[in-house]
């Protein structure tokens, strides 16, 4: 039997981070607010509202809807949502210092943000800020805290997600706390080797149709890390993968490895 690899560790640093929702034209997957709509959202973030002054701050950092694109207004906006409650407003500042989108890039910065946000509950920052820390990218290197976030991700009770409208991306960021957890226990970093307590994060990861983590379950299946061998669910598993995209699990689930 070939042997597959555990851990496919996600190409970005925080991949399952606080990313705003992308501009969508019109007639996609809804219609883009009028320019009243906008001045609605300003007057209610004047008024103390962060989730307002975080959706105004989204429009203006895209260019979305009926606002020119002007990301240093975005900022101006995300900054007082942050200061009003710590929570999305304070995750778009991580995701922009850390990407340097409006602003200087500043991992120090990103992670004081990420730090703010995932204390106020944001699932996505808590992700985010564990790559911070598993990387040693604007905070000291520390494997443990970065298990330590994503374990606490794992388990979230989903209040609010990032993108400040539905709970189902908080739920999204939550299983990939589970399979970034799975990834930390099956090569050790910073939780202890348990081949099948990393099998069971990445079965969960994958019930949210994360790619990587199918791709996860697979390999373990085949390999019989954590679980005996068993070839017909580690192929249902690297088709599961394939259906989202991901190359290997298609090439894996047609050779039935």
């Amino acid at each position: 039997m070939r042997q597959v690899p555990i851990a496919w560790i996600l190409v970005v640093v925080g991949a399952a981070s606080c990313a705003a929702q992308e501009a969508v034209p019109a007639g996609a997957e809804g219609i883009q607010p009028p320019p009243e709509a906008v001045a609605r959202l300003a007057a209610a973030c004047d008024s103390g509202r962060a989730d307002a002054c975080a959706k105004v701050g989204n429009d203006y950092f895209f260019g979305q809807g009926a606002v020119p694109q002007d990301q240093a207004r975005a900022i101006a906006y995300f900054e007082k949502a942050c200061a009003l409650d710590g929570g999305a407003g304070c995750c778009f500042l991580g995701r922009a210092y850390g990407r340097g989108e409006g602003v200087a890039k500043d991992p120090a910065r990103s992670a004081e943000y990420y730090q703010k946000a995932c204390a106020a509950g944001v699932v996505g920052a808590c992700n985010s800020l564990g790559f911070l820390y598993h990387d040693g990218s604007g905070v000291p290197k520390d494997v443990a805290r970065a298990a330590e976030l994503w374990r606490g991700s794992c388990r979230a009770k989903c209040r609010e997600a990032c993108d400040c409208e539905t709970l189902e991306k908080c739920r999204w960021e939550s299983a990939a706390g589970c399979y970034f957890l799975g990834n930390a226990h099956a090569k050790g970093e910073g939780a202890p080797v348990d081949p099948a307590r990393a099998l069971e994060l990445f079965e969960r990861g994958c019930e949210a149709k994360i790619a990587n983590a199918c791709f996860e379950a697979g390999a373990a299946y085949s390999a019989g890390k954590g679980v005996r061998p068993n070839k017909k669910r580690a192929r249902s598993y690297f088709m599961k993968a394939c259906d989202q995209g991901h190359s290997a699990g298609c090439a894996f689930g047609i050779a039935g490895l």
